[in-house]
């Protein structure tokens, strides 16, 4: 608890430095800083992204920090190679929230709130509303999938004798890498493909609610929309590994999200509970959204790797 605090204090100082000291020009125009942060983006974006591209990609994470100086860009990346790399139970949630933690990150200032309306929602503008809801339907749908430990299958690869420029991590390639080594299920495939999916479930849900005022109809397969199923098509071949025909996959997909927008649905309290934290907070750590979505963290074993 200390060192977490610790590590809060440090990223604290450093966002607070950055708001007062422009850091754009110098390390732009640095050969030696350009090559030193290249350098450590590769090793961070090899370490917990695939090479395939992700949501997280060398060029996304690129932009993302441009304008940040060395220190903080430094302090950046490791903060987030220290959440998501020590704490096994809260590496699925921290590759998703630290999309939403870095565009309200101090150099990008896309938002001022006043204090007394940080817990409204509402008075964020839409865009980093529907960010932060994404991202907790991403939470929200690990914590409740029935699997569970799937939590820890980072952390079993990490021990594992694979080279880091092998490691893919996204949810869309778990059957290719890990279905051998941890033996999971096809209800743990599901279950991590709802994950995978539960950002676009909560974007959908909350429009839902907002546009019409009522639940999902989970037996309509229209009802996500056009730009949903696109992007679950352009998934189906990976999300869960399954080599049939597109159409099929596309069916489970569906299937899929209908379950993943019924979770979010049920647990929308905690969705938004954890989008305003994230909204007035930056950096929502995995004991903290157990805390605030009041679950009891699982005591968990790492499954042990097929002989």
């Amino acid at each position: 608890m200390k060192n977490k605090k610790l590590s809060m204090l440090v990223l604290l100082f450093a966002m607070v430095s950055m708001s007062f000291n422009p850091v754009q020009g110098e390390m732009d125009t640095d050969p030696a800083a350009i090559e030193f942060k290249n350098k450590r983006l590769k090793i961070f974006t090899n370490l917990l992204h695939d090479k395939q591209g992700s949501d997280m990609n060398f060029d996304y994470v690129a932009y993302i920090t441009k304008d940040m100086n060395l220190y903080t860009f430094e302090l950046f990346i490791q903060e987030a190679i220290n959440c998501a790399g020590k704490d096994g139970s809260g590496m699925v949630m921290m590759k998703h929230l630290f999309m939403a933690n870095h565009i309200l990150w101090p150099n990008e200032k896309l938002i001022d709130i006043e204090e007394e309306n940080e817990d409204d929602m509402m008075k964020y503008p839409d865009h980093i509303r529907a960010l932060a809801l994404h991202e907790a339907g991403h939470a929200i749908a690990t914590l409740y999938s029935s699997a569970g430990d799937f939590l820890y299958i980072y952390k079993i690869h990490l021990q594992s004798d694979s080279t880091r420029n092998e490691y893919k991590v996204g949810a869309n390639y778990i059957m290719d890498l890990f279905q051998d080594e941890a033996d999971l299920t096809e209800r743990e495939l599901e279950d991590y493909a709802k994950v995978d999916v539960g950002g676009y479930a909560s974007e959908v849900v909350f429009q839902q609610f907002a546009l019409e005022n009522k639940q999902l109809d989970g037996n309509d397969a229209d009802c996500f929309g056009a730009h949903t199923h696109q992007i679950l098509k352009k998934q189906s071949s990976g999300i869960v590994g399954l080599k049939e025909q597109a159409e099929e996959t596309a069916q489970l997909q569906i299937k899929i999200f209908q379950e993943s927008c019924q979770l979010i649905a049920l647990h929308k309290d905690k969705v938004e509970k954890l989008a305003l934290a994230l909204l007035k907070k930056k950096i929502v750590y995995a004991d903290e959204i157990y805390e605030i979505c009041g679950v009891e963290k699982p005591k968990l074993e790492i499954r042990k790797k097929s002989a």
